[in-house]
């Protein structure tokens, strides 16, 4: 089993167990029905506020002998057998809204850690087809096999009608034509010329999903001649053919009425030789490079598209210490150069200049200290590879060179000359080696750093009754030289290099490798419901246990659970417990109940669960020990508004807060339920989805350009359509 887990690696596992839990759950629709959308003859069964994931019995190799019958598949186990057919139903439409019979599609999902698949089949005579999927969080992308436009996709958000909270809705919008033409810079059609589109769709109503040809294209005919259907959008053209190269970029802003679009290309030039002198100091020999950046020939002004220019490298070949040769492109073209002891310096060259001559001067630089590192190995022979400077405590942050076997595995690392650092030594199979601290003064500095004959650990990880817990296991490292860079610094760093944490096998085992010397602390946490657990240990050491809830006894050990306002179900979600300080956050699964760690001290404790309000209690002073702290998680919709101006048209950049009758800003969280960092801002459609605000009288407060509005949002507010707000000019 691959063992290399990043740390980051962590977040990702718990967010998809948490997945695998339940997800954030369902709530109940909002008041407001949308307009209707189609009907559906059969009724749909009702569900648990938080369905459980139906897994078959079994699953085994099933022949399909009909192509459009449903199949349910995973990827690791094939065709299902047995799929359970009662989830989420998706309907589809047309550009007019009206339902898609018989269309051929495909629903991808997710149903927890490591098991994806999908759903396929064609839709009943309303546009319907239901899938095994039991919650809309889980849907994972959606494909229409359409009969005129080929396949249309859509990968994102999905949310559920507000009628009809077990139904998503995915419709094929109207694309429009455009008509494209490639031509040569010289006017000539350019045929067997491959075009393609890259779809930046804008923003489109709430509970609306689009089906979209995200990467439209084709071959133009003799005549250099193509149309592409394409949703009205911001759209990137890309065009290749045979002996020529592209003029520019071309970016097109596609409006209901289509485009006729022109795409200039020109033919590969045939290189001549540019002979580039560079005037420097007297007793210096620059280390330079030199590269283009080609000017566009004119280029047509077409309303709604434009043209950047491409950076083209010539080839540069040094002649000696102050002489180059490029080849370079009968174009207009800049040379730049730059050196590590010049001023950057740049001169235009005409299209058909043959010698170039440039002047670079000395650049001011303050004093530097040079390090001259060499990595040994453990009997003394020199090595290759990488080198890292830290200036503070830790193994993650730092510059880095590699060692060259042409300067005798020596690193050369140039640094100004004021204050200190450690430096690390990165060998494959081998222990970190540290070396310092350093005092940076002018001149160099050798530095060897030796490396360690590899130890390891073993261990497994075990609940409080002794039996084997999966977890994630985190190992972090004796501080060495690192206490003496600056003060304050602990005897085992509180972070981990990458490649520091890694998951254990079913078992609970787990093992470390090319570790050094010094007493290490092993981290703990449960992939599941659980406390943490840690344990000081010494490499070698080959049978360690680490219990969860040992090692922990100095921390304050919350334990609580998030339930439904009005009832005893669990709500899955995020916790944060917050101090000035200390953050630590941990994800809950669908039984609501959570464990969760920290120092003494002052704290708030913060949740989210998807289409709930922020939950937000505290301060609390919390001791060494153990404490009960429990939330209420309050259904909500999330509240979806349009800012347009006077006459209609959308505006963007707006940043908007949102406020309690007391006047306290209020959290808010995206479409998924994460806490929104900083005010969100409305789209270039002027949309914005404000989530976690609870179903009480609250002011939205709208912010853009140093002006100000606000609107006064009542309790009851249906929220099953977009607020429309009319931005003020002046305001």
């Amino acid at each position: 089993m691959r063992r290399v887990l990043l740390l980051a690696g962590v977040l990702v596992l718990g967010f998809c167990v948490w997945l695998a839990a339940g997800g954030f759950g369902e709530a109940p629709a909002p008041a407001g029905p949308l307009p209707p959308v189609g009907t559906d003859p059969t009724p749909q069964p009702e569900q648990p506020s938080v369905a459980p994931t139906p897994l078959p019995e079994a699953r085994s190799a099933v022949a399909v002998a009909d192509e459009d019958a449903f199949v349910s598949e995973s990827e690791d186990d094939g065709v299902i057998a047995k799929p359970v057919r009662d989830g989420v139903t998706m309907l589809v439409l047309d550009g007019d809204r009206r339902p898609m019979p018989s269309a051929k599609i495909d629903v991808r999902w997710r149903k927890g850690w490591g098991m994806y698949g999908n759903d396929r089949g064609r839709t009943d005579a309303n546009g319907r087809f239901v899938t095994t999927v039991p919650m809309h969080e889980m849907l994972d992308g959606f494909t229409l096999l359409h009969p005129e436009h080929g396949e249309l996709e859509y990968y994102d958000l999905f949310l559920p009608l507000a009628n009809e909270p077990r139904t998503v809705m995915m419709f094929v919008p109207k694309l429009v034509s455009v008509r494209v033409l490639v031509r040569g810079t010289d006017g000539v059609a350019i045929g067997q010329a491959k075009v393609k589109g890259q779809v930046h769709p804008p923003d489109h109503a709430p509970r609306e999903h689009p089906l979209l040809p995200y990467h439209p294209a084709g071959i133009t005919d003799d005549h250099g001649r193509l149309t592409l259907a394409v949703l009205p959008s911001e759209v990137r053209f890309e065009v290749e053919a045979d002996g020529f190269q592209p003029v520019g970029k071309t970016t097109a802003e596609i409006g209901p009425e289509g485009l006729d679009l022109l795409l200039l290309m020109q033919k590969t030039q045939v290189l001549h030789e540019v002979l580039v002198t560079v005037q420097v100091p007297e007793g210096m020999a620059p280390e330079v490079s030199a590269w283009a950046h080609a000017d566009p020939p004119q280029l047509p002004v077409i309303p709604g598209v434009s043209y950047s220019d491409t950076q083209r490298q010539f080839a540069v070949r040094r002649r000696d210490a102050t002489h180059f040769v490029v080849h370079a492109e009968p174009v207009s073209w800049k040379l730049s150069m730059h050196g590590k002891e010049f001023e950057w310096s740049s001169v235009p060259v005409a299209p058909t200049q043959t010698d170039v001559v440039v002047v670079m001067k000395r650049a001011t630089k303050p004093p530097m200290a040079k390090l001259k590192c060499r990595i040994l190995l453990p009997d003394g022979t020199p090595t290759s590879g990488e080198v890292m400077v830290h200036e503070t405590p830790d193994l993650v942050y730092g510059s880095k060179v590699q060692t060259q076997y042409k300067q005798g595995h020596t690193a050369i690392v140039e640094r100004e000359a004021k204050g200190k650092v450690c430096v690390s030594a990165w060998v494959y199979r081998y222990p970190i080696a540290v070396a310092g601290p350093i005092e940076l003064t002018v001149g160099e500095h050798e530095v060897v750093l030796q490396l360690e004959r590899p130890q390891s650990i073993r261990g497994r990880v075990v609940d409080a009754d002794g039996k084997p817990v999966k977890a994630h296991v985190n190992v972090l490292r004796p501080a060495g030289v690192f206490q003496r860079l600056t003060e304050g610094v602990p005897a085992i760093l509180p972070h981990s290099a990458n490649g520091d944490t890694l998951g254990t096998l079913d078992d609970g085992a787990f093992w470390f490798e090319h570790l050094g010397a010094g007493e290490h602390e092993l981290q703990v946490r449960a992939d599941r419901f659980g406390w943490p657990g840690s344990k000081r240990v010494q490499p070698g050491e080959q049978d360690i246990v680490v219990r969860l809830g040992d090692g922990i006894e100095h921390l304050a050990k919350v334990e609580g659970r998030i339930t439904r306002a009005g009832t005893d179900a669990g709500a899955a979600g995020e916790v944060w417990l917050k101090s000035e300080p200390y953050t630590n956050h941990v994800y809950v699964g669908a039984d609501g109940r959570f464990r969760i760690t920290a120092p003494p001290g002052r704290y708030t404790l913060e949740a989210v669960s998807l289409r709930c309000a922020y939950m937000r209690q505290g301060p609390r002073d919390l001791a060494a020990g153990f404490a009960t702290w429990d939330l209420v998680a309050t259904s909500c919709e999330p509240l979806f508004v349009r800012v347009t101006d006077a006459a209609g048209a959308p505006v963007k950049d707006v940043e908007v807060m949102a406020f309690d009758a007391e006047g306290n800003e209020l959290n808010l969280v995206d479409a998924m339920g994460r806490p929104e960092y900083g005010a969100p801002e409305t789209s270039k459609t002027g949309r914005i989805g404000l989530g976690g605000l609870p179903d009480v009288a609250i002011k939205l407060v709208f912010e853009k350009d140093g002006r100000r509005q606000e609107l006064p949002v009542a309790a009851g507010t249906p929220r099953a359509n977009e607020l429309e707000v009319v931005w003020k000019s002046g305001s």
